[in-house]
């Protein structure tokens, strides 16, 4: 079934006043599924607050550079650039090289190079301090270790 199709069983349940947490649980989930799709917006996807090595550049540039991320998603990534690194502007196409480290002491990392674009930088003002970059992910694909 779809979530109006869905909705509207469950919409009918209420109405005759069978309601259980459970229940209304349900309808708030698929309401705001259904409000999505009426309205054009796409739920944002999930954020992992992690900190790990990033390397980064602007497509079609040859020398990539270092920062940190500060979250990570299916669609994108917050990292802060190399202190005193100002090549990535608004809305440029970025290459990202993603290290995500092991949970097993002494095991495999896994990279993961990504391609999308710069969404938004944050300027802390100084040119001593890095700047905070948001990057879209449009496409990825695991490198061989």
């Amino acid at each position: 079934m779809d979530s109006t199709t869905t909705f509207r069983l469950y919409r009918r349940a209420w109405s005759t006043a069978i309601v259980s947490d459970e229940l209304i649980c349900y309808v708030e989930r698929t309401n705001v599924q259904t409000q999505s799709m009426l309205t054009g917006e796409v739920p944002r996807a999930r954020r992992y607050e992690v900190a790990f090595t990033i390397q980064y550049r602007q497509r079609k540039r040859r020398q990539w550079r270092s920062g940190v991320t500060q979250n990570v998603s299916t669609s994108g990534v917050l990292f802060g650039e190399a202190a005193g690194d100002r090549q990535l502007e608004l809305r440029a196409p970025v290459e990202m090289e993603l290290t995500i480290p092991s949970e097993v002491p002494g095991g495999k990392v896994t990279r993961i190079l990504c391609s999308g674009s710069v969404a938004r930088i944050v300027d802390p003002g100084a040119n001593d301090q890095p700047r905070i970059v948001a990057a879209t992910i449009v496409k990825y694909r695991l490198l061989r270790t």
